[in-house]
């Protein structure tokens, strides 16, 4: 902080970022309040939510630390993303005939709506895309050879 700030704000308030459980808990609270409607996770789905949240935003399995990043907003932005892919599965299986209204499923939210164990980063197909981009890129030879 600046010190002309400092001397203008004396006090400090310290807050504590978030463990991987205690988002866990705020995303299954959040999911309930929904105004489009109450959600609740899948059987099974918190203790691997707290393990993907820890090896994808901290320091792996073991590490209970996330810093920075162990914030509400980390929390929002997965469930928001969770209920989307949930919206498409739905859409999904409305286009192949199902009706999956009817079915209680229809309110949880799955491994798959928060793409627990998804692979990270560009698929095989797009970094072979790239890749040929690359490849096509006139004067790069050296930084090609630096990537290889």
């Amino acid at each position: 902080m600046e010190p002309a700030l400092e001397a203008r704000f004396p006090t400090r308030v310290a807050i504590p970022d978030h463990t991987a459980y205690e988002l866990v808990e705020f995303i299954e609270q959040a999911a309930g309040d929904l105004p489009s409607g109450a959600l609740r996770l899948d059987d099974g789905l918190a203790p691997r939510l707290v393990e993907h949240i820890n090896e994808t935003y901290g320091g792996g399995a073991q590490g209970k630390e996330l810093g920075e990043r162990g914030n509400l907003g980390l929390a929002r932005r997965l469930l928001q993303r969770a209920v989307q892919n949930r919206i498409t599965r739905l859409f999904n299986r409305i286009q192949e005939g199902d009706s999956p209204g009817e079915s209680p499923e229809s309110e949880f939210l799955t491994v798959a709506d928060f793409e627990v164990g998804a692979p990270l980063g560009e698929g095989t197909e797009q970094k072979a895309a790239i890749d040929e981009e690359v490849n096509t890129l006139v004067g790069t030879g050296k930084a090609k050879d630096w990537f290889k």
